[in-house]
């Protein structure tokens, strides 16, 4: 887990006349009207201005335990208070994370556990859900990387809560409940492709001390970026020594280096399009890829918003990224497609 900035976007599906929205609109209706109505939940959290953005967020990473989506697995859009007990967050981009199958439908599903003796707060108590307590770390509220670290004396590289936090206060038990929530030293499978990439890291640190090397320094630097799976854990093994702490990334090195691999994914995009013009995966691909550009140039989570333009216009890119970006005004109405 690692500390992500979500930008403050105004997503067309989740406001104004948008499909999110209107539904969020008659739930509320619905149960001003019958408190225990059942209510449904369609998906409008998968359009591509919602994983767009969710994308600019922190990449094809997930938010829980760091792992890398695979090509097969977009990732699940997640509601970190869970729809079944905030029905009124469904639609609410800032409760939402991108995860993998096993943090969201194994793992988290409906449960959003509290300290003992506490209970869920209700709609009625909505404009103060900031003050409820609860269990699990918020990757966008809380100082993760001040709470939570990789042992690297450890054969496993297991995750712990940080040093100097004291067993009794309330960042260790919640560092603690998080890492057995998810299982981030259980899972076989995790543990091995977590040490993989460490080590990975390790070895390219090690090859640029003894060489000098710069293509393993880039690599060094591309693997710490918070974009990329466990990132986190190999830029505070990298702060541990003194040549590869100067190899840990810039936020705006970060932000370049995202903004190059989303542009790679885009131009594979228009090669697979210009042979298979109706392919699906392609096209959905392509919107999302849009949308996280749009959304990293209004907002950027680093640099300027200069220096994405820049970025997008040497490849060609900028004229078709600001026509999504005109649609995160938040007066604009419009319906979420392209």
């Amino acid at each position: 887990m690692r500390k992500l900035q979500r930008p403050p976007a105004t997503l067309p599906t989740l406001t104004g006349a948008g499909k999110g929205a209107r539904t969020a609109a008659e739930h509320v209706e619905i149960r001003r009207a019958r408190p225990k109505a059942p209510l449904q939940f369609p998906d409008h959290w998968t359009e591509a201005d919602v994983r767009g953005a969710l994308l600019a967020f922190h990449g094809r990473v997930c938010a829980y335990c760091q792992c890398e989506l695979p090509r097969n697995d977009p990732g699940a859009v997640e509601h970190f208070r869970p729809k079944s007990i905030y029905w009124w967050l469904a639609y609410d981009f800032t409760n939402y994370f991108l995860s993998c199958r096993v943090c969201n439908s194994e793992c988290k599903m409906d449960k959003f556990p509290l300290p003992p003796g506490s209970t869920h707060w209700t709609y009625v108590d909505r404009d103060r859900l900031h003050e409820e307590k609860f269990l699990l770390l918020d990757p966008a509220a809380d100082d993760i990387e001040s709470w939570i670290r990789t042992d690297y004396w450890d054969d496993t590289y297991k995750i712990v809560p940080a040093r100097g936090l004291a067993t009794d206060d309330e960042p260790y038990r919640r560092a603690l409940a998080t890492i057995r929530f998810f299982k981030l030293n259980e899972d076989p499978r995790l543990i091995g492709e977590r040490f993989t990439l460490i080590d990975r890291a390790l070895k390219s640190l090690d090859a640029v001390r003894k060489t000098g090397d710069e293509l393993n320094a880039e690599e060094v630097r591309r693997m710490a970026s918070r974009f990329q799976p466990y990132g986190a854990s190999i830029r505070q093994m990298l702060a541990l020594t003194d040549q590869g702490s100067t190899l840990i990334p810039s936020p705006a090195e970060e932000l370049v280096m995202f903004l190059q691999e989303l542009l790679r994914e885009l131009t594979r995009a228009d090669q697979a399009l210009a042979e298979f013009p109706d392919s699906g995966p392609a096209r959905r691909l392509r919107r999302q890829v849009l949308w996280a550009l749009a959304i990293l140039w209004a907002f950027p989570p680093a640099g300027t918003p200069e220096l994405v333009e820049a970025c997008l216009a040497a490849h060609d890119q900028r004229d078709e990224v600001a026509a999504y970006r005109t649609r995160l005004d938040p007066g604009s109405n419009a319906s979420s497609s392209p």
